[in-house]
């Protein structure tokens, strides 16, 4: 897993969650200002790489789907990202 080996666009989506913790697509989105579905595909990519991991927060007061958080899988591996 060579973390500057990937493009990046992805290596931004590191960044950002190496820093923030996590991120709903929608938020990653309009940080990097592409599309959900650009994010996705990227997520997509990471996750089938074992950089980030999806995970499900439903809160207790509301009702419906529940929102999709992205956080970083490895924090000791994502210290090389710049």
């Amino acid at each position: 897993m060579n973390i500057q080996s990937l493009p990046e666009t992805r290596r931004s989506i590191l960044h950002i969650l190496k820093n923030d913790g996590s991120k709903t697509i929608a938020e990653l989105a309009s940080q990097l200002n592409l599309t959900e579905e650009s994010i996705r595909q990227h997520l997509l990519q990471l996750r089938h790489e074992g950089y980030v991991q999806r995970y499900s927060k439903r809160e207790l007061e509301k009702e419906g789907r529940p929102s999709i958080q992205i956080r970083p899988r490895v924090l000791p591996l994502l210290q090389a990202v710049r």
